[in-house]
C-alpha cells in the first residue's frame, strides 16, 4: 500500500490494515497447504483468507490447522 492509499483511508476515516500470511494463496492452495499456512500463525499474525472459491481448499485447510491454533491459545477476530 502506498502512501498516497494510505491518506486517502485516513481522510475517509478508514484504517489501512496489511497481513503476514497468506493463507490460501488467494483461493489457490489444496486444503493441506492452506492448513500448513494457517497453522503457522503466532500471536499478532494477520490471516488473509478468501471465501469467494467455495470449491476450493480454504475451508478444509481453515477446519485443519483450528485445533492446533486453538491448543495454542490464540483468539481470533475480525478487522472491520
Amino acid at each position: 500500500m502506498d502512501d498516497v492509499a494510505v491518506d486517502i483511508l485516513n481522510a475517509l476515516g478508514v484504517k489501512p490494515a496489511g497481513f503476514s500470511i497468506n493463507g490460501d494463496g488467494g483461493a489457490t492452495y489444496p486444503a493441506a497447504v492452506v492448513a500448513k499456512e494457517v497453522g503457522r500463525a503466532q500471536a499478532g499474525d494477520v490471516v488473509i483468507c478468501h471465501g469467494n472459491h467455495p470449491n476450493g481448499g480454504t475451508a478444509d485447510g481453515m477446519k485443519q490447522s483450528l485445533d492446533k491454533l486453538l491448543a495454542a491459545g490464540l483468539s481470533f477476530t475480525h478487522l472491520p
